[in-house]
């Protein structure tokens, strides 16, 4: 799973890595430090829907909210504060930023979701015998 989730994030965020070069004309080591902003918005996200997940799992409507969103949100902020500060742009370049920023957190969420949904279905059934099953019903 962790080579999954790490490829993953190599493709989400190396597209928004090029997007952002593009549209913001950043410089070798702007670039690199919005690389690395991205890259913990997409963690931020995986996180979060990690906590939803095993909130969902258990059943636990109380601890999603507690446990998903708070932390999600503290977490975003600092990355907002934090890029603004340190990537020196313009206020119209920073809003541009900020929205590749959430495109990152969200593309985490996405891949975690996947992830631990493909890892569920393999440990919890055998699509194998469920597909022989269901072609020998219909070839009778």
């Amino acid at each position: 799973m962790k080579s999954h989730l790490l490829s993953a994030k190599e493709r989400d965020v190396g597209l928004l890595v090029r997007e952002g070069e593009e549209s913001l004309e950043l410089d070798g080591e702007q670039a690199a430090g919005m690389e690395t902003f991205l890259s913990k918005a997409w963690f931020s996200g995986t996180h979060a829907c990690h906590a939803q997940m095993l909130a969902r799992i258990r059943e636990q409507a109380a601890a999603l909210a507690r446990i998903a969103v708070p932390p999600l949100d503290a977490d975003f902020k600092v990355l907002m504060d934090e890029s603004a500060d340190t990537l020196n742009l313009t206020v119209t370049e920073t809003v541009s930023m900020w929205e590749l920023l959430g495109r990152a957190c969200i593309a985490g969420i996405h891949t975690c979701r996947a992830e631990i949904t493909a890892l569920l279905l393999e440990t919890r059934s055998d699509v194998g015998e469920e597909a022989l099953r269901w072609l020998e019903e219909r070839g009778s």
